[in-house]
């Protein structure tokens, strides 16, 4: 996994163009360059990540064969979003309530994410400066469904779109545009994890369903029974995902999953 900029230790530009999805993309592409990973990856991304995703996966078709797009839609600027940031902007120091908040909003059962991630979450999400928080959300809202129109239908990697059937912030009708507009992807599926809410991959029964996921994707056989699987906690809680080959962009406030992440964007990459 990968810390991008603004979050956990990479480096933290002022400029708003850096935290804008499109240059998101484009700093995942040098990041690769640079790490001389691919020609091809499967790419896994969750919340903004899943955005600077696909956005990669449509400006680089040909080096992404596999991508997962976890609580995912065409639009940043959704209503759940837009009021968190009106909340968000306002602000002139970091707010532990705000962001213990934002953070536990997207768990169905903070239990079931055990007993130290969900207080981790918030204690990563406060190294973040304020400034970034405000320049990230602006940066996400200004995605729009056009956008998504025009980018979306050049990627061609076999995707699946995952859903919890409980995400306040993506709904699932914009989750289904987006898989409507897949219309150039190898294959294309919509799966919906039951009990779980934004996080999916954070809760013991979204983690299982996500980990089968990977490996069946990833291994070219969407929808196959992966089988038995080593625990979701280690494949989640690690900071890398499955395999080597994949690089898995977390949400913005989440860079940092059970530690250090094992590759972080350095300055000007």
């Amino acid at each position: 996994a990968i810390d991008q900029l603004g979050y956990g230790e990479s480096s933290k530009p002022g400029d708003f163009d850096s935290y804008i999805i499109p240059s998101k993309a484009k700093q995942l592409g040098m990041f690769l360059e640079e790490v001389r990973v691919g020609p091809k990856i499967q790419l896994v991304g969750h919340s903004m990540g899943s955005f600077v995703a696909w956005q990669f996966a449509a400006d680089r078709p040909a080096h992404v064969e596999a991508l997962i797009l976890i609580g995912t839609g065409t639009t940043g600027a959704t209503p759940a979003i837009v009021a968190g940031n009106a909340q968000l902007q306002p602000l002139e120091a970091e707010s532990y309530e705000f962001i213990r908040d934002f953070q536990y909003s997207g768990f169905v059962d903070l239990a079931a994410a055990g007993p130290w991630f969900p207080p981790t979450t918030v204690y990563e999400s406060m190294r973040v400066p304020l400034y970034v928080w405000k320049m990230g959300t602006l940066g996400i809202m200004n995605v729009t469904t056009a956008h998504a129109e025009r980018v979306v239908p050049k990627i061609t990697a076999r995707t699946v779109v995952v859903r919890g059937e409980g995400d306040a912030l993506f709904p699932e009708a914009d989750s289904r545009r987006l898989l409507s507009l897949l219309t150039s992807a190898e294959s294309a599926e919509f799966v919906s994890v039951a009990n779980t809410a934004h996080n999916v991959q954070w809760e013991a029964l979204g983690a299982a369903a996500v980990a089968r996921l990977i490996q069946s994707q990833f291994a070219g056989e969407v929808g196959a029974d992966a089988g038995a699987m080593a625990a979701p906690q280690q494949l989640l809680g690690s900071g890398s995902m499955l395999a080597p080959r994949t690089l898995a962009l977390t949400a913005a406030a989440a860079a940092a999953i059970g530690g250090a992440p094992a590759t972080s964007l350095a300055d000007g990459a």
